[in-house]
């Protein structure tokens, strides 16, 4: 989308004024070159390494950008506060909205990557109890999930505007 809107064209202007423009050439490299996935893994690798791990080395290196450092997971933790927080919010508000207490929920299955992640865990064994926490193949199963709601006769109940009160009803 940056190549295409003007944006990069800025960018490009902007690195000819600024006080560090080595950085900006670095991203507008990325952008140029159609690295953002390549970074996007590297990212996730680190975020899944984390999961693990209490530090580690971040590296992505391509199209002559090389950038490295190393961080922990205390520092992760502090970028991802907020997104914690609104998620905490938000199963608080399921909840409510259904009217179970965290005490009447049986079984909680945590999916996905971000499942992995030590404070997401921490935020539902503190809500549910760590007994009931549940997970399977983390990233299979969302692939199997998207299928099932593809298959189905009226997909789009799963969406935010097919309304959550037909998905939660199935």
């Amino acid at each position: 989308m940056m190549k295409s809107n003007g944006d990069l064209r800025e960018l490009r202007e902007l690195a000819r004024s600024a006080l560090k423009p080595k950085l900006l050439e670095d991203f507008i490299t990325i952008v140029d070159l159609d690295l953002g996935f390549s970074l996007y893994r590297a990212v996730s690798d680190a975020k899944v390494a984390l999961s693990g791990q209490e530090q580690v080395d971040f590296r992505f290196k391509g199209g002559g950008v090389d950038i490295g450092a190393a961080f922990t997971r205390k520092n992760f933790e502090s970028w991802i506060a907020d997104d914690i927080a609104r998620l905490g919010a938000t199963v608080d508000k399921v909840l409510a909205e259904a009217g179970v207490a965290a005490r009447e929920i049986e079984k909680v299955f945590l999916t996905g990557g971000t499942s992995f992640v030590p404070a997401v865990r921490k935020l539902f064994a503190e809500r549910f109890g760590n007994e009931r926490l549940m997970s399977g193949d983390q990233f299979e199963s969302i692939a199997y999930g998207l299928a099932l709601i593809g298959h189905s006769p009226d997909p789009d109940r799963w969406t935010a505007g097919g309304g959550l009160e037909a998905g939660a009803a199935a």
